[in-house]
């Protein structure tokens, strides 16, 4: 499938800069910024996962967990908030017990599709 991912495009402000972006207001503070990136659409081939073994966090960046939750798809509709601490809670017991040498786990959104 052809698709496309946004990616920070190269600037010459990251040469001298990390880049940064925060989901708080910062106009309040004299010459704040919000974010020093843009993005840009890269087109990209996506792929099925054949083998998800062969998928490693460490090389990949990513991999493929199979597990079990508790979730109830019925209620994430209803109360998404309701739902989402417990899940969170399973989720990072699941990949700590995948991944016991790692100290913290951050969970950044719930997304319901």
């Amino acid at each position: 499938m052809e698709t496309s991912i946004n990616y920070i495009a190269r600037s010459s402000i990251l040469e001298t800069e990390k880049a940064f972006s925060t989901d708080f207001p910062v106009h309040h503070v004299k010459d704040a910024r919000q974010s020093n990136i843009h993005s840009e659409p890269q087109p990209v081939t996506v792929t099925a996962i054949e083998n998800h073994e062969e998928w490693k966090l460490d090389t990949h960046g990513f991999c493929v967990l199979r597990a079990h939750t508790h979730l109830d798809p019925h209620q994430v509709y209803i109360d998404k908030s309701a739902v989402q601490d417990a899940y969170w809670n399973e989720l990072e017991a699941i990949i700590h017990a995948k991944f016991p040498h790692y100290s913290r786990i951050e969970c950044f959104d719930l997304t319901v599709r």
